[in-house]
């Protein structure tokens, strides 16, 4: 039988701040069909969510050995966690960057006619740029900001479970307030993975 994994609905702890804001959270899960502690740790690593009440995966660990091929395990998170590298080094702090160079919007139709000259001139119906033909239109600056975030993560937190939850989040905006931004003024356009790097 294949492994798999289940969430336990007892023994699960949380807590949160007088902002009303998750600071820890401590899930229990049973893995099933593994054959010893350390596939149940790594099967469990790769199928619980990294994220948990908007706060990280900080560790997983063996709470028990439920027969000879079924554990109990815990995910914790705890937020503003930073993993630390193997030897001991902290992660680098993230890079930022943004652009308010802006976008264009075309626009083929006036909010409204002003004026016509001579008075005695066809009237278009707010239309811009027509040629006789065709309605040419114009290109408006629109204010636009654009930022990204580069973060250094160990392997370990990569897993196919994590990038496959970036990808599916690709076109997304916030679901709530994020960076000083309200719901739904985001827009995620995706992320790029590098390999190396650190220690």
């Amino acid at each position: 039988m294949e492994a798999r994994i289940e969430p336990a609905f007892f023994d699960r702890t949380q807590a949160i701040d007088n902002d009303g804001n998750y600071t820890t959270a401590e899930i229990p899960y049973f893995v099933f069909e593994v054959e010893d502690e350390d596939a149940a740790i790594a099967f469990a690593l790769a199928n619980v969510p990294v994220l948990y009440n908007k706060i990280p995966l900080e560790s997983i660990e063996i709470d028990e050995r439920i027969s000879s091929n079924v554990f109990k395990v815990t995910a914790q998170y705890k937020a503003g966690f930073d993993e630390t590298t193997s030897s001991g080094n902290e992660e680098p702090d993230p890079v930022y960057s943004f652009d308010t160079g802006g976008g264009t919007q075309h626009l083929t139709q006036s909010l409204k006619t002003v004026a016509k000259y001579p008075p005695a001139a066809p009237d278009y119906g707010e239309a811009i740029g027509y040629d006789g033909e065709d309605v040419k239109g114009v290109d408006v600056t629109m204010p636009v900001m654009n930022f990204s975030e580069t973060h250094y993560l160990k392997p370990s937190k990569v897993t196919t479970k994590y990038k496959k939850t970036v990808g599916e989040l690709t076109g997304s905006v916030n679901n709530g307030s994020f960076k000083g931004y309200a719901e739904g003024e985001v827009l995620f356009l995706g992320a790029r993975f590098a390999a190396g790097g650190l220690p």
